[in-house]
């Protein structure tokens, strides 16, 4: 299951990533990613809300054996309170908090039974849910994010 390994490093690898932008200056975390998108620090904020999100509501549940209870929402409002809750935090504070939580559901995903990666399970709005599908949308996800913010951060 070398497939899987590649999967759990490149998920793990945006906490390192995101630990190295620890010492950015506030002029640098408060870029626009782009004409009219979010800041550095939005970017990071929205990740680390997300991956709360999906700890508390589909990979523990699933780990656990309970019920998964992920449900659509509405992104935008999410990703737009998940800005103005984390507009007021310490930068430091921001990075450490983002970094744990990925740590945090990674090691959780190494103890999972590779055997069990593609095993799919309802979320509460009955759509499939595995744990190698829900690996490869956040690296996917991850890398778009650290691409823009690599771009911003580079000048180009």
């Amino acid at each position: 299951m070398t497939d899987v390994i590649s999967l759990r490093q490149q998920f793990e690898g945006w906490a390192d990533y995101v630990r190295s932008l620890d010492s950015l200056p506030e002029s640098d975390q408060l870029k626009a990613v782009a004409e009219g998108k979010w800041a550095v620090r939005d970017v990071i904020a929205h990740m680390w809300k997300w991956d709360i999100f999906f700890w508390e509501h589909a990979v523990r549940p699933l780990i656990e054996g309970t019920p998964l209870t992920y449900h659509s929402l509405d992104f935008n409002a999410f990703n737009e309170n998940a800005k103005n809750e984390c507009r007021p935090l310490f930068w430091s504070y921001l990075i450490e908090q983002t970094a744990n939580t990925r740590d945090q559901i990674a090691n959780a995903v190494r103890q999972f039974p590779e055997s069990e990666y593609e095993r799919t399970e309802r979320d509460a709005d009955g759509n499939p849910f595995s744990m190698k599908a829900y690996l490869e949308d956040f690296i996917h996800h991850d890398a778009h994010h650290r691409l823009q913010i690599e771009s911003v951060l580079s000048g180009k």
